[in-house]
């Protein structure tokens, strides 16, 4: 544990000096939006330092965040957004997200040593089921054998975990094990399997900000501190957020899902098919709690 926390990298910064590139590894359903839209706020809104959009300092996020690449060769369309964000970042604007693995934010060209890294991670059974109740919400095509027929019934719920039909399981793992990238120029090739784990606990090291969505506020706190942004600023845009999207949705973070009460029973069912990603949480728990201890 001693050896992977000094691992860590963040930006070297001068007293008043506040950080001026920022690289979220966005893991799906760990309150990732929020983080997402904090960020954009909290970075310049105009210029050089301003979040990196396609089109326009108005337009949609480049690279889009939903624009996964997640093995082989990129296609045509995947290839001309990481050129673009390739040649954007650093350069014409500072700030990306992205839901892809940490490969990825290598093959871009992120110098951990002088842009703020960040990844969300949340416990892996919650960050399933919110997965599965967001699926069904938005009509997804994957769940079509996977449906409840009612809001007790929780089968289709468990044959969905194990039978895992668009690999989602232990997904945290995948995201910063870099298990799910297309073959990018300079680096190196998806490892295997068995080092999936590991290769995501070296990488969690490294990571400056490490935010855990059940510990937000602290989460915040600790960005503030890495970013040298007043933790007053930064508390204050989360609540701007979480109040404009109360208003919108009557829920606190944006794009949240509300679930039923899922049984013990099946609770055990996402934990033992999601064994990695246990794991992987219990590990960044340890790290972000040192890390709170730290000035």
């Amino acid at each position: 544990m001693h050896h992977a926390a000094d691992s860590r990298q963040c930006p070297s910064l001068s007293d008043g000096q506040a950080v001026g590139s920022a690289a979220f590894v966005h893991i799906p359903k760990t309150a990732g939006t929020f983080v997402h839209d904090a960020l954009k706020a909290l970075l310049p809104a105009g210029g050089g330092g301003r979040w990196c959009t396609w089109g326009g300092e108005d337009a949609a996020d480049l690279p889009p965040v939903f624009a996964n690449c997640g093995g082989g060769d990129p296609g045509p369309q995947q290839q001309q957004l990481f050129e673009a964000t390739r040649r954007a970042f650093g350069a014409t604007c500072h700030g990306l997200t992205s839901h892809q693995d940490v490969a990825y934010f290598d093959a871009v060209g992120v110098d951990y040593s002088r842009t703020l890294t960040l990844t969300a991670l949340r416990h892996p059974v919650d960050r399933v089921l919110s997965g599965y109740f967001y699926s069904l919400k938005v009509g997804a095509p994957f769940l079509a054998g996977y449906k409840p027929q009612n809001e007790t019934d929780f089968s289709g719920l468990m044959r969905f975990v194990q039978d895992n039909p668009i690999d989602s399981n232990n997904l945290m793992m995948q995201h910063l094990g870099g298990a799910r990238h297309c073959n990018w120029p300079g680096i190196a090739p998806v490892p295997p399997p068995e080092q999936w784990l590991q290769a995501a606990k070296r990488n969690l090291g490294r990571i400056c900000i490490i935010m855990l969505s059940e510990f937000m506020e602290e989460s915040l706190v600790q960005l503030a501190q890495a970013a040298g942004w007043p933790s007053a600023r930064v508390l204050d845009v989360a609540a701007q957020l979480e109040a404009a999207s109360a208003s919108a949705t009557g829920l606190a973070r944006s794009n949240a899902t509300p679930k039923p009460k899922v049984p013990a029973e099946v609770r055990r069912v996402v934990a033992r098919h999601n064994r990695q990603d246990m794991q992987l949480y219990e590990y960044a728990v340890q790290f972000f709690l040192r890390r709170s201890l730290v000035p």
